[in-house]
């Protein structure tokens, strides 16, 4: 398991958690658990994905799954008054 957080300057964090593949009827109940959890915790996070990585390493290969599970699809990041996605 490996988690990826990224925080805006106006508080908006995506989270992003990287683990192996699971099968597919388990994944709602693995991700309510998730998002339960990271909104209980009042972390400001705003958007939570998911991605299947069954490499050795973290670094994931291109067709690892991404699915987003909660929220917003991005966050905009503020910086010298242009905002980025």
């Amino acid at each position: 398991l490996n988690i990826m957080a990224r925080q805006s300057s106006n508080g908006s964090m995506l989270v992003l958690v990287q683990t192996a593949s699971f099968p597919e009827g388990r994944r709602p109940e693995f991700t309510k658990t998730l998002v339960d959890a990271l909104l209980a915790a009042d972390l400001g996070v705003t958007s939570i994905y998911l991605q299947l990585n069954d490499a050795v390493s973290d670094a994931a290969q291109p067709e690892a799954p991404l699915i987003h599970v909660h929220g917003a699809e991005k966050i905009v990041m503020p910086l010298m008054g242009l905002d980025f996605e």
